[in-house]
């Protein structure tokens, strides 16, 4: 698996489950919207 994780430059998270579903709703709630514009 960290091979895997390492070829698609994806962190391989070996914590408890609870930790890597918090990880994932981070991310998701970072991600959640389009980056904001950068000024020109």
């Amino acid at each position: 698996m960290k091979e895997i994780a390492r070829r698609y430059g994806q962190v391989y998270n070996s914590g408890r489950l609870s930790a890597q579903f918090a990880t994932v709703l981070k991310r998701i709630w970072i991600y959640r919207s389009p980056p904001a514009a950068v000024p020109a």
